[in-house]
């Protein structure tokens, strides 16, 4: 709970729904990305070894379509779904670290089976990024949040981590 009336979370699964039934919502605002940036890395290695790595991050950052479960949920208990279209791109470039994941003779299996994968590495291996959200769409959020006929509401992103976190952590400033 962020506030009387205000809870934040990740992105619920089909197991949380029962949970948020007990809470009563009339509203959920779902922060969700629009698009991500494709960057293009070269590393030039021990031995001269030039590598080239590119990251579409739009393949990591954007959600799956809402899962059916949740929308039949919203539908099933009245629950007016808002949506806050954001840039997905964070801040948190430090190539060093690309240099680190790019250097180590044999990654594991799994770092190589998928881009998605490949950002979560990145992400793990760089400081926490930073998330760049327009002051127009924290202004909209915050207008659904303060609206208590949207009250109880739930805020939530991805991970309910850095896009929550920043809107939640405007609200707490107000």
């Amino acid at each position: 709970m962020v506030d009387h009336g205000v809870y934040r979370s990740g992105f619920p699964d089909a197991s949380n729904l029962p949970f948020l039934e007990n809470l009563r919502l009339r509203s959920v605002l779902l922060v969700v990305v629009v698009h991500g940036h494709v960057h293009t890395y070269v590393l030039l290695r021990g031995g001269g070894d030039v590598v080239l790595i590119r990251f579409d991050f739009s393949r990591c950052l954007c959600p799956e379509p809402y899962p059916e479960a949740n929308q039949e949920f919203l539908r099933a208990h009245g629950i007016r779904l808002f949506q806050l279209g954001i840039d997905g791109s964070k801040v948190n470039a430090n190539p060093f670290s690309l240099w680190a994941w790019a250097s180590l003779a044999k990654p594991p299996r799994s770092w190589i089976s998928g881009l998605n994968v490949h950002c979560r590495v990145l992400v793990g291996l760089t400081k926490e990024p930073f998330v760049s959200i327009p002051e127009d769409r924290i202004r909209e959020a915050l207008k659904v949040i303060l609206d208590t006929r949207n009250h109880p509401v739930l805020i939530h992103c991805k991970r309910g981590k850095h896009r929550t976190g920043c809107v939640v952590g405007c609200l707490r400033k107000l």
